[in-house]
């Protein structure tokens, strides 16, 4: 039992607790709550309803909220993560035999021009993040960035860029890989990411893994521990995940 008070957040499967120290942003903190972030609260008494596994699609709790305009504490429902479909899954059209006779190529232009949809997709890739206290953003060339830099400036933390081959003007280090209509070769600059940062890789699709692998490859010749990757759609037919073989993965769009 907690004997001082808290902000919580849920953040995936896990509720991140804020000590508030002073009366002053313990009232602070509730009209956040009653405002911007009405998933939140200001609790004394913590519990889990239910024990939550990893990578749960739904986090489940239960507080004891300590209110300033009752006597008595009041005893909050458990609250369900709204889950409902993304915007962006509408929204994502499919161009045939671009850039490639046979390829389908999927268009995420709809998106980029949603502030909606964007916002729906950049807190889902932030709930995934934070409770895996990242000390860096990665993106992948080139829209990675579009999607990575929203997280990176939110989360408050370093965006990394990789880029392709020639497009770095500092010191880099590189990778080749294959693609599924292609080959291409990824650099990333040697003083972006230091021993033992803790890095989420950001891009917007996972189809062979072979990009995801290479970036990958990249931050742990630097140091840095991949903590997870972020797609906003992934192409599960190309099996990308088994390039990227026991890493953390969140992909929004599941195109099977």
């Amino acid at each position: 039992m907690l004997s001082d008070y808290y902000l919580a957040v849920p953040m995936g499967s896990m509720c991140i607790m804020t000590k508030l120290i002073s009366a002053e942003t313990i009232t602070g903190a509730m009209k956040i709550c009653s405002t911007k972030f009405g998933i939140c609260s200001v609790v004394k008494t913590f519990f889990l309803t239910q024990p939550l596994k990893r990578n749960s699609p739904q986090s489940i709790f239960c507080v004891m909220i300590e209110s300033p305009i009752v006597d008595e504490p009041i005893l909050a429902k458990p609250r369900v993560l709204d889950r409902k479909p993304l915007l962006a899954e509408s929204l994502v059209r499919n161009v045939p035999d671009f850039p490639k006779p046979g390829i389908l190529f999927r268009d995420i232009t709809p998106v980029l021009a949603s502030p909606e949809a964007m916002r729906e997709v950049i807190d889902r890739f932030i709930e995934f993040a934070r409770p895996k206290a990242p000390t860096a953003i990665v993106g992948i060339e080139s829209r990675g960035f579009v999607f990575g830099m929203p997280v990176a400036l939110e989360m408050n933390l370093p965006f990394v860029p990789v880029r392709k081959l020639g497009k770095l003007p500092y010191q880099t280090i590189r990778e080749a890989y294959a693609l599924e209509y292609g080959t291409n070769t990824l650099e990333m600059h040697t003083d972006t990411i230091a021993p033992g940062d803790r890095v989420i890789i950001v891009d917007d699709l996972l189809a062979t893994g072979g990009t995801a692998a290479a970036a990958k490859r990249l931050v742990t010749r630097l140091g840095g521990t991949v903590e997870g990757l972020t797609f906003l759609i992934e192409l599960s037919f190309l099996k990308g995940r088994s390039a990227i073989a026991g890493s953390d993965v969140l992909a929004l769009i599941i195109d099977a």
